[in-house]
């Protein structure tokens, strides 16, 4: 739907030449197909389409450090996110992780960001989200400043699945 979004994801994967990508043609690129591109500069606001690509179960590259995003959407599929994948997306806002592990920095200094749910695996994964008010994690422990200078932060659950899962790391 977003215009920006459309013409970079248009110009690496529309395998039949008719200008747009169709929801098969997204179904079948692999995370291998995802190095191609790169959001860092996209001007769009939402990329809700992602959640079409069921074939990525890993995101390192697309890279939407420092890019305006507002919300994304991710495949059911997806079970991690790469360090610094959404590093300084101030405008970000909305994101539906599923439980999906979360990297070194991948969030750090991402301002708009209110509420999240996932698990967190990578140090620095939310540090400076100035503006994150709730975290509900599941079945993992807290990594060393994972929500460095997080201010805002009033609710914090996570479960454990095993007892050896409950380490809280430092600051």
């Amino acid at each position: 739907e977003d215009p920006f979004v459309g013409i970079v994801l248009v110009d690496a994967f529309d395998q039949d030449g008719d200008g747009r990508l169709s929801y098969a043609e997204a179904a079948r690129l692999t995370i291998n197909d995802a190095e191609k591109i790169d959001f860092s500069g996209l001007e769009g606001k939402s990329f809700e389409e992602l959640r079409y690509f069921t074939e990525f179960w890993y995101l390192q590259s697309p890279s939407f450090a420092g890019s305006n995003i507002e919300r994304v959407s991710f495949p059911n599929k997806l079970s991690g996110l790469g360090d610094g994948l959404f590093e300084n997306c101030t405008e970000l806002k909305e994101i539906e992780l599923n439980c999906i592990k979360v990297g070194n920095h991948t969030f750090r200094g991402c301002t708009g960001l209110k509420n999240i749910r996932a698990e967190i695996y990578g140090k620095n994964a939310f540090d400076g989200c100035t503006a994150l008010e709730t975290v509900q994690q599941q079945y993992a422990g807290v990594p060393k400043q994972a929500f460095l200078n997080c201010m805002s932060l009033n609710s914090f659950e996570f479960r454990l699945k095993y007892v050896y899962d409950g380490y809280i790391g430092y600051e």
